[in-house]
């Protein structure tokens, strides 16, 4: 699993020209704090940049929402966010960016993510009882929640991730910026 951070902070410090939406191989700087005063706010700053992704790559926009969210996103915001179907990101991911899913399902991997000192944002996926699978960026507490853990996570879409599976195939999953419902999360 890639980290969040390698090549982002390029991107988020890159000339105003640099169009890309997936990250690269190399941290550059420290990024300059992005402030926006709600979760709307911070959606409706970087929809343009989230993207669908391959291996384990992520958006630039779900980058910089997550980076966002380590500090601001709340969950009653996050609750306020009107809600998208996995079915229809799988089909039109564009339809569906900046909308919210709830799942509850089985985590399948979660390690926290070093490249930032002083951040504790989680990279990670689950699968839902349907087996469609998740990947997630969680922002705010994760508590105990670990490998084969059962959690439910709600989270905002930045759209499609395909990577390589164990088996030698290519996965399929709907990508995520969000917390887990946890008592904690709950009460900021």
């Amino acid at each position: 699993m890639k980290q969040l951070w390698i090549g982002v902070l390029a991107l988020v410090l890159s000339a105003c020209g640099d169009n890309s939406t997936s990250t690269s191989s190399s941290v550059v700087a420290a990024p300059k704090p992005v402030e926006f005063a709600n979760l709307r706010q911070a959606i409706a700053g970087t929809r343009l940049d989230m993207a669908d992704v391959q291996g384990g790559d992520i958006s630039k926009g779900a980058a910089v929402l997550a980076l966002w969210g380590d500090e601001h996103m709340k969950w009653s915001e996050l609750q306020e966010i009107p809600s998208g179907k996995y079915g229809l990101v799988m089909k039109d991911p564009d339809s569906q960016r900046g909308q919210k899913i709830c799942t509850t399902g089985r985590v399948i991997e979660i390690a926290l993510d070093t490249t930032v000192p002083g951040k504790k944002i989680f990279l990670g996926g689950m699968f839902d009882d349907a087996g469609r699978i998740y990947r997630f960026i969680a922002v705010q507490s994760t508590g105990e929640i670990m490998a084969n853990s059962g959690a439910r996570f709600c989270g905002v879409i930045t759209g499609q991730q395909h990577y390589p599976n164990s088996a030698g195939g290519v996965a399929h999953a709907v990508h995520l910026v969000g917390m887990f419902d946890l008592p904690e999360n709950k009460t900021r």
